[in-house]
């Protein structure tokens, strides 16, 4: 085995590792903060739905993302090259999309902050207008 090979598997073992740790770092943080606003009541419901969204996009990043990214560079340390090809086609597509929607989600959460700053009082009669 050449060295630049040993140096790329051992990279790709530490990766696999960095992503199982990140995996149960998200299951670990938004497990809770998803019990938590389960339970609040005193949140304004359209806030504590996005909130909630938020905490169920980084949850499956941690679920979905975290795992298949860890499959992939375990697979090219076993030299598995059809499972990465295809691993590698999913984990884009789950990351890209969760991270948008992640992005998305903290938009619309600055915005309702922006519009709650902004209308102060009248903020719950105006988001309740909405709904």
């Amino acid at each position: 085995m050449s060295c630049c090979s040993k140096a790329r598997k051992q990279q790709s073992i530490y990766l696999s590792a960095v992503n199982i740790f990140l995996f149960i770092t998200a299951f670990l943080g938004n497990s809770p903060i998803l019990a938590a606003l389960h339970k609040e009541s005193s949140l304004h419901p359209p806030s504590k739905l996005l909130y909630r969204c938020l905490a169920t996009t980084d949850l499956l990043v941690g679920l979905v993302s975290q795992p298949l990214t860890a499959t992939y560079w375990m697979s090219l340390v076993h030299r598995q090259w059809n499972l990465s090809r295809y691993v590698s086609k999913v984990v884009v597509i789950a990351s890209y999309t969760l991270c948008v929607v992640s992005l998305l989600t903290m938009t619309a959460i600055s915005v309702d902050r922006l519009i709650a700053l902004l209308l102060r009082l009248r903020y719950k009669t105006f988001c309740t207008d909405l709904q």
